[in-house]
């Protein structure tokens, strides 16, 4: 449960960061929207793999459990 509490805040603070990130690329050059672009590009993929992690491991102490 407190997985799900932190994954509710991290989607938050990713929509928080896309909507900031538009809002820096109107008033960027073109290499700072690239900037801020290929950071963000980044942090979802970084936040993809942490719930992909989570998942696999929030399945592994399922089965552990199970075992029991």
């Amino acid at each position: 449960k407190e997985f799900s509490s932190n994954v509710k805040d991290g989607e938050n603070k990713l929509s928080l960061a896309r909507k900031l990130a538009s809002t820096v690329i109107k008033h960027a050059s073109p290499q700072g929207r690239d900037t801020v672009e290929r950071e963000l590009e980044l942090l979802q993929k970084e936040w993809d793999n942490y719930l992909n992690f989570l998942k696999s491991t929030e399945t592994y102490l399922d089965e552990t459990l199970n075992m029991w």
